[in-house]
């Protein structure tokens, strides 16, 4: 469900910031965002009623943020963390609005700040990844640099168990070393003879 008419995209954050407020508030909402409902400590019955007026919440304002930058916001566990997460991200450099047609070159001074921010944020074991995004000309968006840290971690992940499951294999083929299972079913009887 949209609640705005206009996506965020990151240069309009003040209008849509207000527009969402209103709309927030015209739904009873705003209380979530606002930090003034809080989690409910005791009932499975209030947590549930929370847990989903919060994935409402949440989702309308994920549904108002546009394609480029919501993927950086899906992980976040409350409608709250949300809210304020973007705030930062808006109030670390705002861009002004002005009539002189430099609002483009603002935005993507704006936009390469938060990428740095970004990849100054990562360990040292994404390095070469960091190396690899600063190549690229134009700059990427934050949203497609972070899927490509992702990309990197799921490989690293990936081959991490490869690694492991075929320690695991070495080990039990060493350790059977001459051994030799024969299996055979005859008339639905399992009948396994060991050469050694």
């Amino acid at each position: 469900m949209l609640l705005v008419s206009v996506q965020l995209n990151g240069i309009n954050y003040r209008g849509q910031n207000r527009a969402m407020n209103i709309a927030l508030n015209s739904k009873n909402k705003l209380a979530f965002v606002e930090g003034k409902i809080d989690v409910p400590k005791d009932g499975y019955e209030e947590y549930e009623k929370w847990r989903r007026c919060n994935y409402m919440v949440t989702s309308w304002i994920l549904n108002s943020i546009s394609k480029d930058l919501v993927g950086s916001f899906l992980y976040v566990t409350t409608a709250r963390e949300l809210w304020q997460l973007w705030d930062e991200l808006a109030n670390i450099v705002p861009i002004l609005a002005c009539i002189c047609g430099s609002e483009k070159l603002a935005t993507k001074i704006h936009n390469a700040n938060h990428l740095m921010q970004f990849l100054m944020g990562l360990n040292d074991t994404f390095d070469q990844v960091r190396s690899q995004v600063l190549l690229l000309d134009p700059l990427p968006t934050v949203n497609k640099a972070f899927s490509m840290v992702l990309r990197v971690e799921s490989r690293k992940e990936v081959q991490t168990n490869l690694t492991e499951h075929t320690e695991v294999a070495a080990l039990a083929v060493r350790s059977q070393g001459n051994r030799r299972d024969y299996i055979s079913t005859t008339q639905g009887r399992t009948t396994v003879t060991t050469i050694i």
